[in-house]
């Protein structure tokens, strides 16, 4: 449209117009096959515009005139492309080394995630027991000494049960191994579910269990007790539809203030307590007496 203006405005010859919009034309496809569609806009502007100078100056000053424009402009447009296309390059360069950053912080942080986890998982093992996913004898042991540590300085109770599976070899030579560790998973959930947070449900081994039982006195161990004993008769587990049932026999101790007992004195005074229940009949709850 401005080219078209300023033809209409001086008198040149039809010629040099027909030239004129040729030369326009391929100096526009050149730049769209150099540079691309988003710089089209810019140089078909910049051509259009300096074509129309080219007409003034062609008007007024003659040929040599236009050809050193046109010489410059020509100059000018090669330079710019180069600029262009360097700094195209450079952004590239940018674009993909942050890429390949951003890629890598990403690969580092799910290795840091995986790694993680892969802590956390070998230390919940070195902790628990594989079968049940309870805390196993060692962290038993380890926290018990510090809770009774605790219980001792503030003059708080606490107590401990032992807890055996009545016949527990015969269910394994009767039904098998796998339903032996069906009974014992089953037996780990009901402790699970009938203890608080604050207590500690260990398997010590085998079919032997304990629960710590901080700020717990010898009324409410043997409440506890005799809850298990008594969840636990109920209990059926299926094999090849039929059920299997167990008892429990738990012996419960307390800790003495007095006379200062460790965790392993008192686990052996509640073992004590075990060993009579099982001599009792078993299915059976029994508490601990100094000198029974």
């Amino acid at each position: 449209g401005v080219a078209l203006l300023v033809m209409y405005s001086f008198p040149i010859s039809p010629d040099f117009v027909f030239e004129g919009y040729a030369t326009l034309v391929l100096l526009i496809i050149a730049s769209f096959v150099v540079y691309g569609n988003r710089f089209i806009v810019a140089f078909s502007s910049l051509i259009v515009i300096v074509f129309c100078m080219g007409l003034l100056v062609y008007q007024r000053f003659g040929l040599e005139h236009l050809i050193f424009l046109q010489f410059l402009y020509l100059s000018s447009l090669l330079l710019a492309g180069v600029a262009a296309y360097w700094s195209e390059y450079h952004q590239r360069i940018l674009f993909l080394e942050k890429l390949h950053s951003k890629k890598m912080a990403k690969e580092l942080e799910k290795k840091v995630h995986e790694l993680s986890i892969s802590e956390e998982k070998m230390k919940n093992q070195a902790i628990s027991d594989y079968l049940t996913k309870l805390y196993n004898r060692r962290y038993f042991i380890e926290h018990a000494s510090k809770a009774i540590a605790l219980s001792h300085r503030e003059k708080r109770p606490l107590s401990v049960l032992m807890i055996d599976i009545d016949n527990f070899k015969k269910i394994n030579d009767t039904y098998g191994h796998k339903v032996g560790d069906k009974v014992l998973i089953a037996l780990s959930n009901k402790l699970k579910a009938l203890t608080r947070k604050s207590d500690i449900v260990a398997r010590l081994g085998g079919e032997e269990f304990a629960v710590l039982l901080p700020n717990t006195d010898q009324k409410g161990a043997l409440f506890l007790a005799e809850a298990i004993r008594n969840e636990v008769e109920k209990m059926d587990i299926l094999v090849d539809d039929n059920s299997v049932k167990f008892t429990v026999s738990i012996g419960v101790a307390t800790y003495n203030h007095d006379e200062l007992e460790s965790i392993d004195v008192l686990l052996h005074n509640a073992d004590r307590a075990l060993y009579l229940s099982k001599h009792s009949g078993r299915n059976r709850v029994s508490v601990y007496k100094k000198g029974s």
